[in-house]
């Protein structure tokens, strides 16, 4: 399988590492696959994150999963589950359709809710309390 790696170190206690992963997965097969070889779906916390998030799909123009879903809180077993920060594009959750209940980021780091079954590319994040362990 191949991936996209992208290390943008900051100041911050909270660096992630974001990786680009371009086989096309369900929401659940990617947060399975996230979680077994990194640390879990992207979490986007800040304006700095959508940056270096954005940055992992470089030269990507589709939209891939992160860890939103359900009740628009984040997946991740390690970080924050509600959303301090939002990134949204407009019009969006969709709330009509009960079918888009997980979100993805489009090429400009802009967030929609589609079809978790869908299958799309995904993002996932490494944090920096695990680099430099295999």
């Amino acid at each position: 399988s191949t991936s996209f790696f992208c290390s943008l170190q900051s100041a911050s206690p909270q660096s992630l590492q974001y990786h680009y992963i371009p086989e096309r997965k369900s929401w659940t097969e990617a947060q399975s696959y996230c979680r077994s070889r990194f640390t879990d779906l992207a979490s986007i916390l800040s304006s700095e994150d959508v940056q270096r998030s954005t940055e992992a799909l470089r030269n990507v123009t589709e939209r891939a999963w992160i860890g939103l879903n359900k009740t628009w809180g984040w997946s991740s077993t390690t970080g924050p589950k509600y959303l301090t920060y939002k990134n949204w594009n407009p019009e969006e959750p969709d709330y009509r359709r009960p079918e888009k209940m997980c979100g993805a980021m489009q090429g400009n780091g802009r967030w929609i809710s589609t079809d978790c079954s869908l299958p799309q590319p995904s993002i996932c994040y490494r944090s920096n309390s695990l680099l430099g362990k295999s």
